[in-house]
């Protein structure tokens, strides 16, 4: 489940996050609740209570406001879930 992860926007409009993390948030949720490695968890934890508030926000300028608030530590938590997915990646592969 976590190798084929959902990638959010790569650009700044509110209404894309709005869209993605309304789509994808049962998704990190469910990732969230059976994280097993410390650094997935930890990141999850930072990135999920932020994609709550993009997917339930219902005003895009304060939206925009929010996204670019929150950008380093999405950026930052972001690189920090992506080296977990390979570290499992990595420890599936090995099972084999």
């Amino acid at each position: 489940m976590i190798a084929t992860h959902p990638s959010p926007p790569t650009n700044e409009s509110p209404a894309l996050y709005h869209l993605w993390a309304k789509e994808n948030l049962k998704y990190f949720e469910k990732l969230q609740s059976e994280a097993t490695m410390a650094k997935g968890k930890s990141s999850l934890h930072v990135l999920v209570p932020i994609l709550k508030f993009e997917a339930r926000s219902r005003n895009m300028k304060t939206l925009g406001v929010y996204v670019k608030s929150k950008e380093v530590t999405w950026i930052l938590q972001w690189q920090t879930f992506d080296v977990t997915v390979v570290a499992c990646a990595d420890w599936a592969v090995n099972l084999l």
